[in-house]
């Protein structure tokens, strides 16, 4: 009886050709982002898109896979109109925006986990565990 063959467990090795060429150009850049905190700000309307959020996430593990220290900061409601009942709307609405947004931080966390980085997520509701300063060059720093 034959065994089905099993998938190795690294993948084959590419031609280096044109690709290497490329992957030399990039060298620069990989060299700048390692190490360094960056915040990435998520706040478009895409945020609602579970194919957006895969992107975004497979992006976030590329950086941290790199050697870069990514922040993924999202959010925003997006505004509702204040005149008339429209304000009593915005109240109703609130929580259920909330709840939105906690559900999209599980799954940019667990997306982000699937990719192998180590990844954790805070609510705006958690009391300031996060405060953000801005630094003298203008460069915005994260504390946790």
């Amino acid at each position: 009886m034959k065994h089905a063959s099993h998938a190795p467990s690294q993948p084959p090795a590419a031609p280096l050709g044109a690709n290497g060429a490329g992957l030399a150009a990039a060298l620069p850049y990989v060299q700048a982002l390692h190490g360094q905190r960056l915040v990435i700000v998520y706040a478009a309307s895409s945020i609602f898109e579970p194919a957006a959020r895969q992107t975004v996430a497979q992006d976030v593990a590329m950086l941290a896979l790199l050697g870069a220290q990514p922040l993924l900061v999202h959010g925003g409601i997006p505004q509702l109109p204040s005149q008339g009942d429209a304000r009593a709307a915005q109240q109703l609405a609130l929580p259920v925006m909330r709840g939105a947004l906690c559900e999209i931080n599980r799954d940019l966390v667990q997306q982000i986990s699937r990719q192998g980085i180590k990844a954790l997520g805070l609510s705006g509701q958690d009391g300031q565990s996060l405060r953000y300063e801005t630094h003298t060059a203008g460069t915005p720093a994260v504390t946790l």
